[in-house]
Order: structure tokens, then C-alpha cells, then sequence
């Protein structure tokens, strides 16, 4: 009789510990925060226009890897439309087609500032999507795009001229193009090269040429008569020259001559295939499809 008693005194106990319990375990699975994908699903075309219906706080965005126009190591391009994209991520030359073309990509929209004022909207590979999350991919610290140029009116408007008139045996076809005085500007003019290549620095030894580095290379403007040696050039230009060779589509933008020197002799010279280096120019701006690129 006793014992029955102490059983029913404690039931009313045990109930409340186990309601208690229960309390407590809901809350506890309550306090979990729910995962949030960050990754805003979209099209290339969307992202990039920055529609209005598509918004991401941090601008993360999930897209299907499209093909590439272009690619020089960890920087390419992809194309919609006539519209250029940059796209940023580890070894994309070697690695894209077989790892991430086709696939869910998550990226980061980001917008690179210049000095110079002007700005380089492209896309940051993050990672790839691998079930119900993304798969973060081995990040790119440093790297280097082309400075994409709104052209002003006067830039516009430049006055055109046909580089290919000039000859290294008179220097007359070069003055009018050259600064009038000594500190003056440089006059800038538009045309169009056909032929343009990047090969070893004329003034290399014979076993610096034998043995050329990554910084030994030039580009050179190859016209009917003489050749010029470009200077002042971006590296981001450097990497849309890469482009344009690889396309096998002429140059087209503005220049300024820099120097010509008064001597034939020193005008007419060459070095191996280069004949004629006649002076230095340099690359204002060019176009790349329907974007200006700053040169120089």
C-alpha cells in the first residue's frame, strides 16, 4: 500500500519533468538559425545589367558557366550578345572548360575603381554548387584587368589619319604627327593597324633574345615602311592586344606618336624580323568590339 501511494505521489512529477524536457528541446532546435544560400539564382544577361529584379545584398550570384571568348590565365571573357564580360578565377586558360563550363557557378559581382576614374564591372568565381550549397573554389589575390573607358565626345571626335602613309626614309611623313615643341602634348589621332606584333625587345642582347623572360617581350606596330615600338602600355591593354592578335582583328583607336629620330641611319634600322624601327608611339585608346579600352 505504501509503495503504490509513493508511485502515485511521483507520477504528477515525472510528467512535468518530461513536459519540461520536451520545452527545452524545442527551444533548443528553435535557437538553430536557419541556413541561408547567399546566392541569388540569375542569368549572365540579368546580372550584369543590373536589373532591378535581380538584387543581392553582397552581390552574389548563381549562374550556369557559359563558354569562353577569351582567357589568359586566372582573367577571362565571356560574351553575351555583343556584350564582353570579365570573369576572374583560378587557372580558367587551363582549368574552365572541364571544371566549371556548364555548371552552377556562384560569383561575386564587383566593380574595380581606378586612378584613373574609371571603373571595370566583372564577375569573381567563388565556387561551385555542389548539392544544396557551393562549393567554395581556390581564391585569385592579385590580378589585372583593362580599364574599360566611356569615350568623351572629344575623344570621339578625334581626327582620323592613315598610320600606314608613314616611311622611314622621310621624316616628313612623320612631323605633322609629332609634337611641334619640345614638352608639348602629343597630337592624338585615330586609324586603324592591320599588323601588330609581340615578340622579344629589339634592344636585347643576343642571350637575352636566345633566352627571352616574361618582361623581355614589346608590341610593335608593323606598317608597309616602318615599324614603331609601342610605350607607356597598360598591362590590362596588354592582356586586349593578346585578344585581338588571337582574333586575328586589326587595331583600331587612338595614338600619339612619341619619337622619330631626324637620322635616316637611325630610323631605317632593323633587328632581325623588325624592319624600319622608325620611332615610338603610343596607344590612347582602342576598341574591343563596341568597348573602349585605355591604352596607355
Amino acid at each position: 500500500m505504501f509503495a503504490a501511494t509513493s508511485v502515485l505521489r511521483r507520477a504528477p512529477l515525472l510528467l512535468a519533468a518530461m513536459v519540461l524536457i520536451a520545452i527545452l528541446a524545442g527551444l533548443a532546435g528553435c535557437s538553430k538559425e536557419k541556413v541561408v544560400d547567399p546566392y541569388l539564382s540569375a542569368s549572365l544577361g540579368a546580372v550584369m545589367a543590373g536589373a532591378d529584379t535581380v538584387r543581392s545584398a553582397e552581390f552574389l550570384f548563381e549562374i550556369t558557366g557559359p563558354p569562353l571568348y577569351f582567357a589568359r590565365g586566372d582573367v577571362a571573357i565571356v560574351k553575351e550578345g555583343n556584350q564582353m564580360h570579365f570573369l576572374v578565377g583560378p587557372a580558367l586558360q587551363s582549368d574552365y572548360a572541364g571544371k566549371y563550363q556548364g555548371q552552377r557557378l556562384g560569383v561575386q559581382k564587383r566593380f574595380t575603381d581606378r586612378a584613373t576614374g574609371t571603373t571595370t564591372t566583372h564577375l569573381f568565381l567563388m565556387g561551385t554548387r555542389q548539392g544544396g550549397a557551393i562549393a567554395r573554389v581556390d581564391s585569385v589575390a592579385n590580378y589585372t584587368l583593362p580599364s574599360v573607358l566611356k569615350l568623351t565626345k572629344q575623344q570621339i571626335e578625334t581626327p582620323g589619319t592613315n598610320l600606314n602613309e608613314m616611311n622611314a626614309r622621310l621624316f616628313s611623313t612623320f612631323q605633322t604627327l609629332l609634337p611641334a615643341n619640345a614638352g608639348d602634348r602629343a597630337p592624338e589621332v585615330q586609324s586603324m593597324v592591320e599588323r601588330f606584333v609581340y615578340v622579344p625587345r629589339h634592344d636585347l642582347s643576343e642571350t637575352q633574345r636566345a633566352n627571352p623572360g616574361p618582361n623581355d617581350y614589346c608590341w610593335y606596330i608593323v606598317l608597309d615602311n616602318a615599324t614603331l615600338r609601342v610605350v607607356d602600355l597598360e598591362p590590362g591593354a596588354n592582356y586586349m592586344l593578346q585578344l585581338l592578335k588571337e582574333k586575328n582583328l586589326p587595331l583600331v583607336g587612338s595614338f600619339s606618336l612619341m619619337n622619330v629620330p631626324e637620322s635616316l641611319l637611325e630610323r631605317t634600322k632593323s633587328y632581325g624580323t623588325l624592319r624600319n624601327l622608325s620611332g615610338t608611339i603610343r596607344i590612347n585608346w582602342f576598341k574591343v568590339a563596341n568597348t573602349a579600352i585605355r591604352g596607355s
